[in-house]
């Protein structure tokens, strides 16, 4: 299976990027947000730009400062959807919803709960890999950034 896309925050932090090239590497339904100045009618964005990202990891809300709006997490393979808290983990989300899936360590170890993402954003907590639809994902350790669905 061909990685759709991977990318560590820390790395492309790390180095000094123009506006366009952040909206390039970062999957399109991650809600990255550009600050400063008012460009008008101006097409490109001023220099430097900044990305918003919440304290949690996860996508910043609207520019007007409201709070992240509340996640949800579907298991496709059950049809339930759920809501989830803001450190929540995909698996205490799926335990939440009265589902059972296979686990083992609960630290993301033994790779025995790796579950395929079919559509959305998630943050491995342990190592900060990003990960998106056509991904397979440690469920014990992954954080929604974004809506997910989950094969379970």
């Amino acid at each position: 299976m061909m990685k759709l896309f991977e990318l560590n925050f820390l790395e492309l932090l790390a180095t000094p990027h123009s506006p366009a090239e952040l909206a390039s590497a970062l999957h399109p339904r991650l809600g990255v947000a550009f600050g400063g100045p008012s460009v008008g009618a101006v097409d490109t964005l001023p220099e430097p730009a900044t990305i918003e990202i919440s304290e949690t990891g996860r996508r910043a809300g609207s520019t007007s400062g409201e709070p992240d709006a509340a996640l949800r997490a579907r298991f496709t393979s059950s049809g339930i959807s759920v809501r989830m808290e803001d450190s929540e983990t995909i698996l205490e989300a799926a335990e939440s919803a009265g589902l059972e899936p296979r686990t083992g360590c609960r630290r993301g170890v033994c790779h025995r709960c790796v579950r395929p993402l079919t559509d959305g954003v998630s943050r491995n907590s342990r190592d900060g890999t990003i990960s998106a639809a056509g991904d397979t994902v440690r469920i014990c350790v992954s954080t929604a950034m974004t809506d997910v669905e989950v094969d379970l």
